[in-house]
């Protein structure tokens, strides 16, 4: 008895798998990003609210930035010493940002955005 077995490889559009992973790569930017956001909203300081509302996530050339823009807000993140009695604390930024946790789901995100797209 005698079996054939191809396994020739389907051709593959460079450029079409290219311009997915690309595509895939800014979605997952984006997501990172908001992700980024939402956790530093959970440890940000809280009084009237202006400082949460002013958090953005943008997107150019490939990077993304996660930012507050309320006038107070870098002053805020820098000041170890101030008192939060509403909640929240100082390096709200950049403690969601290198928590474990988050470079975790921030890997996760990555891997879902190009498993789907490839």
């Amino acid at each position: 008895m005698r079996a054939r077995i191809d396994c020739r490889a389907p051709r593959v559009d460079a450029r079409a798998v290219s311009a997915r992973a690309e595509a895939a790569g800014k979605r997952a930017l984006l997501r990172a990003g908001e992700r980024v956001r939402v956790r530093s909203i959970a440890i940000a300081p809280r009084r009237s609210g202006r400082l949460i509302a002013s958090a953005r996530v943008d997107s150019e050339a490939g990077k993304v930035t996660v930012r507050y823009g309320a006038a107070y807000a870098a002053i805020q993140h820098e000041h170890t010493e101030f008192h939060h009695p509403n909640g929240g604390r100082a390096k709200y930024l950049r403690d969601a940002i290198e928590d474990p946790a988050a470079a975790q789901e921030i890997l996760h995100i990555v891997s879902e955005e190009l498993r789907a797209a490839l």
